[in-house]
């Protein structure tokens, strides 16, 4: 059988130096180490190792072909969504992830669609970003399951989702920023128990908050 794989992060080989351009911390960087794999930075997590299938279109081509996946669709790692800087910082941020995944769709357009990223924190700016990947070839956009504490459902981010109506394009909802993270550290847990119950959390309060209506 062969697959589309819609949720496979992929993050740049590097990463500008955020703190020093916009004069503030809390932005991840990314310390090229070899072929293998380089080292991310997290605010308040540490390093993290991240291996070349994260960043390297070839790895994932091969990858890819191994598993008779016959597409996949990138997104940004959400640590990189920025929803908490100021609202054109995380533009900015936004726009340098979109013009990576621009370029990959456009040089493997055999093998890779994306979804943008955008700055949820201001719905105006969030809207331009969408109107800009729609022109650029991008088919949808990832966000996250709050904004900086705040649900999707919230009516101020309906701006955000009727443009991607307007515009025919689809949406990923990441879990993210789970709630309860502070006794979730061990044994995986925000993931194996935060992120499902954030999942749900969102997909109830969409549901019945009347979005879909």
């Amino acid at each position: 059988m062969k697959k589309i794989d819609i949720h496979s992060h992929m993050i740049p080989r590097s990463l500008p130096d955020f703190e020093k351009k916009y004069g503030y911390k809390g932005f991840p960087g990314i310390e090229p180490f070899n072929e293998k794999y380089s080292i991310m930075n997290i605010e308040g997590e540490g390093p993290r190792k991240i291996m070349a299938d994260c960043w390297d279109p070839n790895v994932r081509i091969i990858d890819s072909k191994k598993n008779n996946v016959v597409t996949q669709v990138l997104s940004t790692m959400p640590v990189l969504f920025s929803y908490w800087a100021p609202k054109d910082d995380a533009l900015d941020v936004s726009m340098m992830l979109n013009d990576h995944f621009i370029k990959l769709i456009h040089t493997h357009e055999d093998n890779f669609e994306a979804l943008g990223t955008i700055p949820m924190q201001a719905p105006e700016l969030a809207v331009k970003e969408i109107e800009r990947c729609k022109l650029e070839g991008i088919k949808g956009v990832q966000i996250g399951s709050n904004i900086n504490g705040e649900c999707i459902s919230s009516e101020k981010f309906s701006p955000v989702f009727n443009s991607l109506v307007e515009n025919d394009m689809c949406l990923l909802v990441h879990p993210w920023d789970v709630y309860g993270k502070e006794t979730l550290k061990k044994y995986w847990l925000q993931w194996l128990v935060g992120m499902p119950s954030e999942t749900t959390r969102v997909i109830c309060s969409l549901i019945v908050g009347g979005f879909f209506e």
